[in-house]
C-alpha cells in the first residue's frame, strides 16, 4: 500500500523519461483497507505511475466519497463532523486540482504512488 499519491504535469523526455510539475499530492490516512484512494487512481495498483484522464477522477469520485465517509462515519475515529467535512473535501479538491491543471494544460496528469515516512513540502 502506498502512502501518498502525487498528480504531476509530465514533461516526457526522448528517452521516454519524464519528470512531472505537481500539482496536488494526497495522502493516504492510516488504518485498514479499503483507502479511498485506491479507489480513486486504481491503475496505481499494477503500475507505479499511471496517466489518468482528470474525467476518470470525476467519475470515480463518488465512490470514493461513500468509502472515505464508510471509513470515517463509523465513529471509531473520534472525528467531529466538521473533520468528517473536511476530510471528504480533500478528495474532492485533489479531483479539482487536477481538473484545472489538465483543463490547462490540455494533457492529462501523471500520477505516482509512493511511500514516504513524512509529507511532502
Amino acid at each position: 500500500m502506498y502512502t501518498f499519491i502525487f498528480a504531476g504535469l509530465p514533461e516526457y523526455n526522448s528517452d521516454g523519461t519524464f519528470e512531472a510539475r505537481r500539482v496536488a499530492i494526497l495522502y493516504n490516512d492510516a488504518g485498514n483497507a479499503p483507502h479511498p484512494s485506491e479507489h480513486l487512481v486504481t491503475e496505481l495498483e499494477t503500475s507505479p505511475f499511471a496517466e489518468i484522464p482528470a474525467a476518470r477522477l470525476r467519475e470515480r469520485l463518488p465512490g470514493t466519497l461513500r468509502v472515505a465517509a464508510a471509513r470515517r462515519l463509523d465513529g471509531a475515529d473520534g472525528m467531529t463532523k466538521e473533520e468528517t467535512k473536511a476530510y471528504l473535501a480533500r478528495y474532492t479538491d485533489f479531483v479539482e486540482a487536477c481538473e484545472k491543471a489538465e483543463a490547462e494544460s490540455g494533457r492529462p496528469l501523471v500520477f505516482v504512488a509512493g511511500r514516504s515516512p513524512e509529507p511532502l513540502e
